[in-house]
């Protein structure tokens, strides 16, 4: 009986030294809510593309999925706007959106976002809204002050 017993003690310890190891592993794999699809949406209200936002480490970074067009744009395969190590790449895939860390109110800041367009880099932040649908952006030059609003959909 005292073995039956012993053998149930060290079956329940092992039990909880897996789960010990497992628990933190499944913690660390959950994914921040912001990751997903989302519509770039301009400050003018334009949707100009589908970008996936992925945390890679403790970094948030943006790809896009699908570009669209605007009435009257002809979409290209490769950036021909683009210049230096994006020149010419396939705008499908392009990372655009890099360098935002999470702080400790929620918000995503300190952002890169490199605009195809105007051949430029601004600073971008992100927060997320209690719906998780919806995503407030704020991209700019310099100051967030000097900025301008967008508001970002999950596709």
């Amino acid at each position: 009986m005292l073995k039956n017993q012993l053998v149930s003690c060290l079956n329940i310890f092992k039990s909880l030294v897996i789960l010990g190891l497992i628990a933190p592993m499944i913690t660390f794999a959950a994914a921040d809510p912001i990751e997903g699809n989302w519509k770039f949406i301009t400050p003018e209200g334009n949707t100009v593309s589908i970008i996936k936002l992925t945390q890679v480490g403790n970094e948030l970074k943006g790809t896009i999925l699908k570009p669209i067009p605007l009435a009257g744009e002809v979409l290209t395969e490769n950036c021909t706007t683009c210049s230096g190590e994006k020149a010419g790449k396939p705008i499908i895939g392009m990372e655009i959106i890099s360098n935002l860390k999470k702080n400790d109110k929620g918000e995503w800041i300190d952002g890169n976002l490199y605009d195809l367009k105007k051949d430029r880099q601004l600073k971008i932040k992100f927060k997320l809204r209690d719906d998780a649908k919806t995503l407030d952006a704020r991209g700019y030059l310099g100051s967030p002050m000097m900025g301008k609003d967008m508001v970002w959909v999950r596709e």
